[in-house]
């Protein structure tokens, strides 16, 4: 008898093309497959099972990047990898410049309405990692730290005002 074998992981979440909290929803729910086991080691079973969970619109814009790459039908298998697929749902958001304004008019609008100050500061955090993600986040950077206080809720942020030297250590 061979080794006891470990239940699936639940079905990775179809990727609408919504925003990049969803791109990473789907990409960390696909890789988490991506096993021997489940026979998806080559870039063709990769995009395979991935595409699988797409959105329409996705799977058009999939479709056509393939064909884009090759006059050659015969040759559209062997253009498929995992790489290109992440990058192509990542080029569906819109460009990168595209996704910085959209993010920073995000972060410029967003408010706590009923999350906790934890779920917002997660949401944030996602926020900034998309406009710089090759900065580290820190938590003594005066503008991230301001973009959450506004963020929050004005109840929270009356007891905050009400010692305002103790209020950054809180973040």
């Amino acid at each position: 008898m061979g080794p006891p074998r470990l239940p699936r992981p639940d079905p990775p979440p179809r990727f609408e093309g919504w925003n990049r909290a969803q791109l990473n929803d789907w990409i960390w729910g696909c890789e988490r497959f991506f096993t021997p086991e489940n026979g998806l080691t080559t870039g063709l079973a990769q995009t395979t099972f991935a595409s699988g969970y797409l959105g329409v619109h996705q799977i058009d814009r999939w479709e056509r990047a393939i064909r884009a790459s090759s006059t050659d039908p015969t040759r559209w298998d062997q253009n498929r990898t995992w790489a290109d697929l992440k990058a192509t749902m990542l080029e569906s958001l819109g460009t990168y410049w595209e996704r910085v304004t959209k993010t920073r008019e995000c972060v410029r609008n967003a408010k706590q309405r009923g999350h906790t100050p934890s779920e917002l500061l997660d949401y944030l955090k996602t926020q900034w990692e998309e406009i710089n993600p090759d900065m580290a986040l820190d938590d003594n950077d005066k503008g991230h730290i301001n973009d959450f206080y506004i963020a929050l809720d004005y109840k929270i942020r009356a007891r905050l005002e009400l010692a305002p030297v103790r209020w950054l250590s809180l973040v």
